[in-house]
C-alpha cells in the first residue's frame, strides 16, 4: 500500500506538469526528418547520435499520426509510464528474490522520487534510456522464472534486441542479463544470450553506426575516463542525500551484498549484475560525451539510469541496516517496527528532497522547452513568409534549424498548434534569421542606414565609406524591408544585434567577429529593423551593396 501511494503520487504530481512541455530537439529531428510530418530525408536505419533507434522513430511516427503536433502529452506519457513501471518492476524483482519488503519498497520510491533525474521522465527524450533499464529487469524477472526454458530464452533475446534498437544504453542491458543469466543458468546460455544481440548489433555497427561522429575519442581522452566515471557513479547518491556523502553511501552500497548474511544468492546476483551495468553504463556516458566537458555525464537522465541499476544493491544494503538496527531496539520491534520506522523515516526525508530536485529540473526542462517551442513556431512562420534561416545552428541544442526549415517547408498552417506569437517570431528572426559571418549572406542592401556615432553622415546609396567613430561603442541601424546586409571593417571583437519590428524588441544577440576583418551583418526578417551595436572605437569601413 505504501509503496502504491507514493507511486500514485508522483503520477499525480507528474501528470499535472508534464503535458505544458514540448518537443525538443530529439523529437522534432524524428518527425521532421524520418518520414511523419513528410517524405523521410534519413532512413529508420541510419544513426542518431550514435544511436539506432528504428523502433523509437517508429513509435514517434504512429503517435504522429493519432495526434499529429497539437498535444505535447501523449508524446511524454511514455516516459512517465515507463518510469512509474520500472519503479514497480524493481520492488517485484526484488521482493521475488527474497528481499525484505521494506527495504524493497524504499529502494523503489528512491527511484521513484528521484529529483535530481528528474529529466528522465519530465520530458520524452529520455525514455529511449530509460526504457532499456525496463526491457533489463524484465529480462532479469524471466531469468529468474521456475518455468524458464527455450521459450523464455528466446522471449529475452528478442527484448534485448529490440531494446538494442531504440538506444545504445542497451548494450549495458544486455551485459546485464547476461552476468543474472550467467549466475542463475551458467555459462553456456548466457554466452547464446549476449552473444546474438551483439551479432545483430555488430551487424548495424559496421554497415551504419560506425560513421556516426558521436563518441570518437582520442587517446587522450581515455585518461579522464575513469575520474567522470567514478563521478557520475557517485552523482545520484550525493543527490540522494545531503552533506556531501554520497560517496560514502556508494561504498556502503557496493559493500551491501557482502554484509547481509540473509539475502538469498538469487538477489546477490541481480544486485552484482546491477553494480557492474552501473559500472558500465557510467564508461559509456564517458566515452560518448568526453569532448564535452566533465559536466556533460552528470545530466538528469544518465544518474537516472545509474541509479535504476543499482537499485538492488540498495535494496539489500536497506535491509543490512535494518539487520542490523533490528537488535538494538529489542526483541518485539525487531520484526515489523523496526523497518516501518526506518521506511517512514527515510521516505519522508527522500521525498521532500525528491520534490525541491524535482522543481528544479522541472524549471530547468520548462525553460529549455519553451526556447524549443518559442524557435519552432517562430521559425515555422518566419519560413511560412519566406524568409531565410541564415544561422541554423544558433538553437544550439535545444532544437535544430534543418528540422525548423523541414516543418517550414509543409507549411504552418498544417498544424494549428505551430500559430506563432509576435514574441515567437520576433525572437527566431533574431536567432536563425539573423547573423554575422566572414563570408556574404547575398541579402539585398538595407532600406535606410541610420547612425549618430561617426563623425560623417552614413550614405544611402551603395559603395563604401570610411568613417571615425565618436563614441566608445557605436551603432549602425538597418532598415529591412525584405532582408538587409552590410559589410563592415573595424577593430570591433563582438556585435551587439537587437531586432525590432512595430515597437517590439527581441533579446540582443551577441556575435563574435574578427578585429580588422570585414564582416557581413545580415538579416532576412521583413518590415523590421535591427541595430548594430560593435564594442570599439576607431575607423570603420562601412559597405553597402
Amino acid at each position: 500500500m505504501v509503496l502504491l501511494v507514493g507511486i500514485g503520487c508522483q503520477a499525480a504530481l507528474l501528470l499535472s506538469r508534464v503535458g505544458r512541455g514540448w518537443f525538443g530537439v530529439d523529437a522534432l529531428h524524428y518527425l521532421a526528418q524520418r518520414g511523419a510530418v513528410t517524405a523521410p530525408t534519413e532512413s529508420l536505419m541510419e544513426p542518431y547520435a550514435g544511436h539506432w533507434q528504428p523502433l523509437l522513430i517508429l513509435g514517434y511516427r504512429t503517435l504522429y499520426e493519432f495526434f499529429g503536433l497539437d498535444t505535447y502529452l501523449p508524446y511524454v506519457l511514455p516516459a512517465v509510464v515507463v518510469h512509474l513501471g520500472l519503479c514497480l518492476l524493481l520492488y517485484a524483482v526484488c521482493t521475488r528474490l527474497g528481499a525484505n519488503r521494506w527495504a524493497a519498497v524504499l529502494g523503489a520510491l528512491t527511484l521513484a522520487w528521484f529529483g535530481a533525474g528528474g529529466e528522465a521522465y519530465l520530458a520524452d527524450a529520455p525514455v529511449a534510456l530509460t526504457s532499456t533499464v525496463l526491457v533489463a529487469f524484465t529480462c532479469a524477472l524471466l531469468v529468474g522464472r521456475r518455468s524458464w526454458g527455450r521459450r523464455s530464452f528466446v522471449v529475452v533475446v528478442l527484448l534485448l534486441v529490440a531494446a538494442l534498437m531504440i538506444s545504445n544504453a542497451a548494450i549495458t542491458a544486455v551485459l546485464f542479463v547476461g552476468l543474472v543469466l550467467l549466475a542463475r543458468r551458467g555459462w553456456g546460455p548466457a554466452a547464446i544470450l549476449v552473444l546474438v544481440p551483439a551479432l545483430v548489433y555488430a551487424v548495424w555497427f559496421l554497415a551504419l553506426g560506425r560513421d556516426a561522429e558521436r563518441g570518437r575519442f582520442t587517446g587522450g581522452d581515455l585518461l579522464v575516463v575513469p575520474e567522470r566515471a567514478i563521478s557520475l557513479l557517485v552523482a545520484p547518491f550525493d543527490s540522494v542525500v545531503p552533506g556531501g556523502l554520497g560517496g560514502a553511501l556508494l561504498l556502503l552500497v557496493v559493500a551491501g551484498p557482502f554484509l547481509s548474511s540473509r539475502v538469498s544468492p538469487e538477489l546477490r546476483a541481480v544486485a552484482w549484475a546491477g553494480m557492474v551495468a552501473a559500472l558500465a553504463q557510467s564508461v559509456l556516458c564517458v566515452v560518448a560525451n568526453v569532448q564535452l566537458g566533465p559536466d556533460a555525464v552528470l545530466v538528469g537522465r544518465y544518474q537516472y539510469v545509474v541509479l535504476a541499476y543499482l537499485t538492488p544493491a540498495l535494496v539489500v544494503t536497506l535491509a543490512w541496516v535494518v539487520e542490523v538496527a533490528a537488535p538494538l531496539l529489542g526483541a518485539p520491534v525487531r520484526s515489523r517496527l523496526a523497518p516501518m520506522v526506518l521506511v517512514a523515516g527515510l521516505l519522508a526525508l527522500m521525498v521532500l528532497h525528491g520534490v525541491a530536485d524535482q522543481n528544479v529540473a522541472w524549471n530547468i526542462t520548462r525553460a529549455e522547452a519553451g526556447r524549443a517551442e518559442t524557435l519552432t513556431k517562430g521559425g515555422v512562420a518566419s519560413i511560412a513568409l519566406g524568409e531565410r534561416m541564415l544561422d541554423p545552428d544558433a538553437g544550439g541544442f535545444t532544437v535544430h534549424g534543418d528540422d525548423i526549415q523541414t516543418l517550414g517547408d509543409v507549411g504552418a498552417a498544417r498544424w494549428e498548434s505551430l500559430a506563432a506569437t509576435t514574441e515567437q517570431r520576433l525572437t527566431a528572426e533574431s536567432l536563425l534569421f539573423s547573423a554575422a559571418d566572414e563570408e556574404t549572406f547575398f541579402v539585398q542592401a538595407p532600406a535606410t542606414v541610420r547612425s549618430t556615432s561617426f563623425d560623417a553622415r552614413l550614405r544611402q546609396k551603395f559603395g563604401c565609406q570610411v568613417v571615425q567613430a565618436q563614441e566608445l561603442e557605436p551603432e549602425i541601424t538597418l532598415q529591412s524591408f525584405d532582408g538587409a546586409q552590410i559589410a563592415v571593417e573595424s577593430d570591433a571583437s563582438s556585435v551587439t544585434a537587437v531586432l525590432g519590428r512595430d515597437g517590439e524588441t527581441a533579446d540582443p544577440v551577441v556575435w563574435q567577429v574578427t578585429p580588422g576583418e570585414t564582416t557581413y551583418l545580415a538579416t532576412t526578417a521583413q518590415l523590421a529593423e535591427i541595430t548594430l551595436t560593435f564594442n570599439a572605437p576607431g575607423s570603420y569601413r562601412i559597405c553597402r551593396s
